[in-house]
């Protein structure tokens, strides 16, 4: 029996497709080769830093923000950074969409509640420049799962685009959110007994 790769489109024996049997015919529908350098691509990037981290960590750099990155091996359980050793920050990066807009969207991880203190946007636009919006996490909760907003020179005539203005370029947040939970902590601290 021959069957045709999705993939590289070349009809091969039914014997060089791995077997899923899921699918109607019993067999992967990528052949074994495709299949071998789809799993190096994946295996490799996972290791690495992605693009929105990057571009996340050179401005926290810049802005002289104490950072750590958490997530390892590409895995969504935890947020991508740590600032200030207390300030859980997820990072989104979203470029233009055919409609104008961005869509940033979360895995189910992402969508519960105490996951990340704050989310930090990356908007890019088609001639490359970017706009940075970090927002708290009760702003992306309220959209169930992903946040879909055009964002133009006046922030479209959504609320979602109006409200999205006022955090523009705000990473004093994150310096905000560490001193609230230092001065949290420190709180708990003198209730217990303890001098810190």
């Amino acid at each position: 029996m021959i069957k045709t790769c999705n993939v590289c489109n070349q009809s091969k024996s039914i014997d060089e497709f791995y077997i899923m049997r899921d699918s109607k015919d019993g067999h992967d529908y990528r052949c074994k080769t495709c299949s071998k350098k789809s799993r190096k691509y994946y295996s490799t990037r996972k290791s690495k830093k992605s693009l929105s981290e990057c571009i996340a960590i050179n401005i926290l750099q810049r802005l002289s923000i104490p950072h750590l990155k958490t997530r390892i091996g590409g895995l969504h359980k935890k947020p991508d950074l740590l600032c200030y050793g207390c300030v859980f920050v997820e990072v989104k990066l979203s470029n233009k969409n055919k409609r104008g807009g961005h869509l940033f969207t979360m895995t189910k991880a992402q969508q519960n509640k105490g996951y990340a203190d704050l989310y930090v946007l990356i908007a890019r636009e088609d001639d490359g420049t970017k706009r940075y919006f970090v927002v708290p996490e009760i702003f992306m909760h309220e959209r169930r799962g992903g946040l879909n907003v055009v964002i133009d020179s006046n922030y479209g005539n959504s609320r979602t685009g109006k409200k999205l203005k006022k955090y523009q370029n705000a990473f004093h947040l994150i310096r905000d959110e560490a001193e609230k939970k230092m001065a949290s902590s420190r709180d708990i601290a003198k209730e217990c007994g303890v001098t810190p």
